[in-house]
């Protein structure tokens, strides 16, 4: 339902740019890796009580991969590109167990894997593209290491997130190469929950996203 909630308006823009005799419709293939950035602040745990249980920090955030359908309806200069990508990545965190001080320096993972939807809209001079638009994020499934340290830990994915992607582009022949930052309006770690309390990191994360595309 999510999935739907979200594809319905970028179907929409397929089937007008399908009508329109002037629209000129490419059909392609993406893939490549993202840097996340993110300045986050330690998150100290509490129980129920206020009681301090643990602290958890982020160590890194590992290089993600995606891979999907983009479709491009080209008006003269301007176009507009709806994309479906598979994203893939994971990210480490350290504990340190108050309660226990022989668990200090753990290091936990947890993988995600999302969907993104990014709706591109530019111009086109030549080989060379200036694109902007916004992206929403759908959380498709998860795993983490943090359930074997904690039984009081919870994951609480919002329906979807959203931002926005902006950057450079560069077409030759059927290859299409892509270079994007992109920000988002939520905060990193904001499904984390401890004891029935929410916490996240301080900051929003922002990703430099690479592609390549080729077009059929």
């Amino acid at each position: 339902m999510n999935f739907l909630k979200a594809a319905i308006p970028f179907f929409l823009i397929f089937g007008i740019g399908l009508m329109s005799a002037d629209a000129q419709v490419n059909i392609g293939i993406r893939a490549g890796l993202s840097s996340t950035e993110v300045d986050a602040s330690e998150i100290l745990v509490t129980d129920k009580e206020g009681v301090e249980q643990l602290k958890m920090r982020l160590k890194e955030i590992n290089y993600g991969t995606h891979i999907g359908l983009m479709v491009r309806f080209q008006f003269d200069k301007f176009f507009i590109q709806p994309e479906f990508l598979y994203n893939s990545h994971s990210v480490e965190y350290e504990f340190d167990e108050i309660s226990n001080p022989d668990l200090a320096g753990k290091i936990l993972t947890e993988r995600f894997q999302h969907l993104d939807i990014p709706l591109i809209m530019g111009f086109k001079f030549g080989f060379f593209r200036i694109n902007a638009g916004p992206v929403g994020h759908i959380q498709l499934s998860s795993a983490s290491d943090v359930f074997d340290f904690s039984d009081e830990y919870r994951q609480r994915f919002s329906d979807m997130t959203l931002g926005y992607q902006a950057g450079i582009g560069f077409d030759i022949w059927n290859i299409h190469l892509d270079f994007r930052y992109e920000g988002n309006f939520s905060k990193y770690g904001e499904h984390i929950e401890f004891f029935g309390n929410k916490y996240d990191f301080s900051d929003s994360p922002s990703r430099i996203i690479g592609s390549v595309g080729f077009v059929f």
